[in-house]
C-alpha cells in the first residue's frame, strides 16, 4: 500500500462524512421527513430495506455531532491498517518511520503496527503532550 492510497482513503472517509452531512442539513431543512420515510421502524418486517439508508440518517444534530467523529478515527485507522502491511518491506534493515496520529489514535496504530511484525520505537507528544507521533522499527 503506497502513501497514495492511504491519502486516497481518507480521502473517501473524508467525502464519506460530507455526504452524511449534506443529508443531515436536507433531512433537516425537510424537518426530518427522511427519518420517518427512509428510517428503520420497529417491529415493522416491511422496513427491513431501510437497514441500509438508515445508517447515513441522523435525528438530531448531536447524533451527526456525535458519530462523525469515531466514524472519521475507525475511517483513519483502517488506512493505517492498509499501509502498516507494506511497511515492513519499505522499510531498510536499520530504517524508522514516524507516522503521524490524530488525537487518541496513537495507541491503536502502535498495535496495528506490531501486528505487522514492526517494533515500536516511541510514541512522541505534540506540544500539548497529547501523544502525535508513533515511531516504528523493522525488528
Amino acid at each position: 500500500m503506497s502513501l497514495r492510497k492511504f491519502r486516497d482513503a481518507l480521502i473517501v472517509m473524508g467525502v464519506f462524512l460530507a455526504v452524511i452531512w449534506v443529508l443531515q442539513v436536507v433531512n433537516w431543512a425537510d424537518g426530518y421527513r427522511l427519518d420517518s420515510e427512509f428510517g428503520i421502524l420497529p417491529e415493522h418486517v416491511s422496513r427491513l430495506g431501510e437497514i441500509f439508508t438508515a445508517p447515513f440518517l441522523h435525528f438530531s444534530w448531536q447524533h451527526i455531532e456525535g458519530n462523525s467523529v469515531p466514524l472519521f478515527v475507525l475511517g483513519a485507522l483502517a488506512a493505517y491498517r492498509s499501509i502498516a502491511g507494506q511497511l515492513p518491506g519499505l522499510l531498510a534493515p536499520a530504517g524508522v518511520a514516524a507516522l503521524e496520529v490524530g488525537a487518541g489514535q496513537a495507541a491503536a496504530v502502535a498495535q496495528i503496527l506490531a501486528a505487522n511484525g514492526l517494533k515500536i520505537a516511541k510514541i512522541v507528544n505534540d506540544l500539548a503532550s497529547t501523544p502525535r507521533v508513533v515511531v516504528t522499527c523493522d525488528r
